[in-house]
């Protein structure tokens, strides 16, 4: 078991300043991006479409096997030791 989070943001970045019209420095909080589980989903997405081709499979099939490869590489990804 390894000390890694459940589903961490995948590209979180940290608290940065945004400039108004005036120029003004603004604080913007963090922010978290995607979760990990979706960027993964999201790049066995492109892997399923790049297989079956776009028009061959349903959305709704071609999703569902994204999101069954990426719980399988966050599995994965929790029993590998650091």
């Amino acid at each position: 078991m390894t000390d890694k989070p459940e589903n961490p943001p995948a590209f979180p970045r940290p608290g940065f300043e945004l400039k108004n019209t005036f120029s003004q420095r603004l604080p913007a909080g963090m922010q978290d991006g995607m979760s990990l589980l979706d960027y993964f989903a999201g790049q066995a997405l492109a892997g399923v479409i790049a297989r079956d081709g776009l028009y061959v499979m349903r959305p709704d099939v071609s999703t569902e096997k994204a999101y069954k490869i990426a719980k399988a590489m966050m599995q994965a990804r929790k029993d590998t030791q650091p």
